[in-house]
């Protein structure tokens, strides 16, 4: 492949991630909705800890292992931020 064919995948990629996230976002609307309704708190830790487990196993070493944790915490960050908004907390 050339360049542009690379960057053209690269693209493709990104606009799946984009959709991803989205529809991942819409999800954590449902949540906080949920937790809201049922007096819940908006953080579990303990779930978020052995999500990140689960997802930093699906990598292939141990880099991989580094920026999944990273990405996912960020992304989790970002969820209880949209939940604290449905809370009125933001």
């Amino acid at each position: 492949m050339n360049l542009q064919e690379i960057r053209k995948s690269v693209d493709d990629v990104d606009n799946e991630i984009v959709r991803l996230y989205k529809k991942r976002m819409s999800l954590c609307n449902e949540i906080g909705e949920y937790k809201k309704k049922n007096n819940m708190p908006i953080y579990d830790p303990v779930r978020e800890k052995e999500k990140l487990k689960i997802l930093c196993s699906l990598a292939d070493d141990n880099s991989d292992r580094q920026e999944i944790e990273e990405l996912f915490s960020h992304i989790m960050l970002m969820s209880r931020k949209r939940q604290a908004f449905i809370f009125g907390e933001d």
